[in-house]
């Protein structure tokens, strides 16, 4: 998600400042160990699909919560 402003800093410059959200509402993404059976690379959220693992069903990371990130941009 993201808001743009526009401000006017003479008659041909213009200033943009931005703020975008990532992961907005914070909601929980769960994850699985990435190194575990079942899984298909870093940072995945791929299920372990071997029972006899002994993570099996077990929850071990999450993805990250909300950033805000800022900008700007002078145009002329």
């Amino acid at each position: 998600m993201g808001l743009v402003k526009y401000f006017s800093l003479t008659e041909r410059a213009k200033l943009q400042f931005r703020v975008e959200t990532f992961n907005t509402f914070n909601h929980t993404q769960w994850g699985v160990d990435p190194g575990s059976q079942g899984a298909s690379g870093p940072g995945t959220t791929a299920e372990v699909t071997n029972v006899n693992a002994g993570n099996f069903g077990a929850i071990t990371s999450a993805r990250p919560a909300r950033k805000l990130q800022f900008g700007g941009k002078i145009t002329f």
